[in-house]
């Protein structure tokens, strides 16, 4: 006998409108809260449950509650997850992790739809083949400020070749290394990139617009200044 808790409010009616002559009944949590019983009744002839019995069914209570507890652990990891990655997808957003040791890469799908990389990549060559040669140096100035300790976290923005959509792509990157091997040197980087091409691009013409502006300005005050004279 199984009563979730919509069903408490039934158990008095149950065991008044039955002819139970025995029964044991344990509590079922998940977590802080009463999920419901979970029992054995007879209703032949009156049973004296064994110190064994009662064991068992408390067992049985238990197992029932953890069934349940891992059910809904994972009913909220897979609502979470599905969440973010509806968040990361739109705010064009993926995650990375870096074995310095090793040299080799691991992502998700987004990364590879952001960056145009082909999947078999693992290490860092693609990157330091296709960073765009003017932002080269200060990307990894700021790795090895990082590797270093003199900076907290690694954080930069550089453009990277897409071969996808066969330009560069501005992307912001951050990243903070979290294991180190037992000489005390760095083995493990995660961190996350973001893409900002539509923001620069954004800036750009916001630029060349206060820039013409400017200009226009600049052409009104001479002429105004030429006709006072």
């Amino acid at each position: 006998m199984i009563l979730k808790m919509k069903q408490m409010n039934l158990l008095g009616i149950y065991l008044l409108t039955t002819k139970i002559v025995s029964i044991a009944v344990f509590p079922v949590y998940v977590g802080d809260s009463l999920h419901g019983f979970i029992g054995y009744d007879t209703e032949i002839e009156k049973h004296t449950f064994t110190d064994s019995e009662i064991a068992l069914l408390k067992s049985f209570s238990s197992i029932y509650s953890n069934i349940v507890s891992r059910i809904e652990s994972e009913r909220l990891i897979k609502e979470n997850s599905e969440r973010l990655l509806l968040s990361t997808n739109a705010a064009k957003i993926a995650y990375w992790e870096w074995d310095i040791t090793n040299d080799l890469s691991s992502t998700n799908e987004q990364y590879y739809a952001i960056t145009g990389i082909d999947k078999n990549i693992k290490g860092q060559q693609y990157w330091r083949n296709h960073i765009h040669p003017d932002d080269y140096d200060e990307y990894y100035k700021a790795v090895h400020r990082h590797i270093s300790g003199e900076n907290e976290l690694y954080d930069t923005a550089f453009r990277l070749f897409n071969p996808v959509h066969d330009k560069y792509i501005w992307l912001k990157e951050t990243g903070k290394i979290v294991s180190y091997n037992q000489d005390n040197e760095p083995s493990l980087m995660v961190g996350v990139i973001q893409d900002i091409t539509d923001l620069k691009e954004t800036e750009e013409q916001l630029r060349l617009s206060a820039e013409k502006a400017k200009k226009y300005l600049l052409k009104v005050l001479m002429l105004q200044r030429g006709n006072t004279m």
